[in-house]
């Protein structure tokens, strides 16, 4: 659903871009001007990037509670535990928007957002309610092997909702300590307080969710051990195995998370060293581009001088030949005209 969203959302992004791309005209300065536009919607987007929360956050967030589709995902989580008929699906579906809920408080808390975080809380406070609903609907029957099943359940929504608490407590911290250390996001006193108060519903609502999936299985060991006639030392050596073999399994996701989280910061890192590579690139193309007009000019410069030099020779050339035929033409009419005297006298 979120992808679905997503993909309309970028589609209609695109669809408001486009007419701004065939927009721009063209100049005569073509390839100077696209590396400048180049530069400048870069460094203005990464102007606007707002400092990472965690990975984790960017990976569990939803649609956001300022978002106008919030609403909608909100009503598609609902229909799918509807159709999810296993009690423990169910409960574990709720943890997981109940942490979704999370996140979004803490983007809405990052942007000082007060009133939507406070939806978030709600939200994530409901989601737990629903996953406590369904964790006390898991039914252990009359039977040894579906007993022993109820307690495998209880006990793997038990540990994540033990996860989600250490999770609350860990993102209470970070923003607290984000709050000392920044310089210019800083809460009022007012925010803080409020902070606080969500946080204090927020943990209120996870030690009584978790309190109740206690008393759940605590109910189903009773059970599993009047139906399976073991001990109470084969019941909690039974529920020691259950507890280990979850465990591994929980650090087994751990750890690929923990992989995909190192990839992704490759990734990103590789990222932003490309980008600073093609920024540097464009600067040096862009240096090496205006200095190349500069030559072109001046040597445009120099053939305008050595047109003017040659005409000037040219005209002093003409000039000479015009005074040469001058001078020849005096003297062969001086010629003339002794002859002509010399003639007159003889005569």
């Amino acid at each position: 659903m979120k992808k679905m969203i997503a993909l309309w959302l970028m589609l209609v992004m695109m669809v408001s871009i486009i007419p701004l791309a065939f927009a721009q005209e063209e100049s005569g300065d073509d390839a100077p001007e696209v590396l400048e536009i180049q530069s400048e919607t870069e460094e203005a987007f990464e102007s606007q990037e707002v400092e990472e929360t965690e990975a984790e956050v960017e990976q569990e967030a939803g649609t956001a509670p300022d978002s106008p589709f919030w609403g909608l995902e909100r009503a598609f989580e609902r229909i799918d535990l509807a159709l999810t008929l296993n009690k423990a699906d169910k409960a574990k579906k709720g943890l997981q928007h109940a942490r979704e809920r999370l996140a979004e408080l803490q983007l809405m808390l990052a942007e000082k957002k007060l009133d939507h975080a406070a939806k978030a809380q709600k939200a994530h406070d409901d989601d737990l309610d629903g996953a406590a609903e369904a964790v006390e609907a898991i039914e252990s029957d009359t039977e040894t092997e579906r007993a022993e099943r109820a307690l495998e359940e209880v006990t793997e929504v038990k540990q994540e909702l033990e996860t989600h608490a250490e999770k609350v407590a860990r993102i209470k911290d970070r923003i607290l300590e984000r709050q000392r250390s920044s310089q210019r996001s800083r809460m009022t006193p007012e925010q803080i307080k409020h902070l606080e108060e969500v946080f204090a519903k927020i943990k209120a609502k996870a030690e009584q969710v978790d309190q109740k999936t206690k008393n759940k299985r605590e109910q189903v060991k009773t059970k599993y051990k009047a139906l399976s006639k073991k001990t109470d030392a084969e019941v909690d050596a039974r529920l020691a195995e259950i507890e280990a073999r979850l465990h591994a399994l929980k650090e087994k996701k751990k750890n690929l998370l923990e992989a995909r989280e190192d990839l992704r910061r490759e990734i990103k890192n590789a990222t932003r060293e490309m980008r600073e590579a093609n920024k540097s690139m464009r600067e040096e193309a862009r240096k090496e581009m205006k200095e190349r007009r500069e030559e072109m000019k001046e040597e445009r410069k120099e053939m305008r001088g050595n047109k003017s030099d040659d005409s000037d020779e040219d005209e002093q050339e003409e000039n000479t030949s015009e005074n040469e035929e001058d001078e020849r033409e005096d003297e062969e009419e001086n010629e003339s005209s002794e002859r002509d005297d010399f003639g007159n006298t003889s005569g």
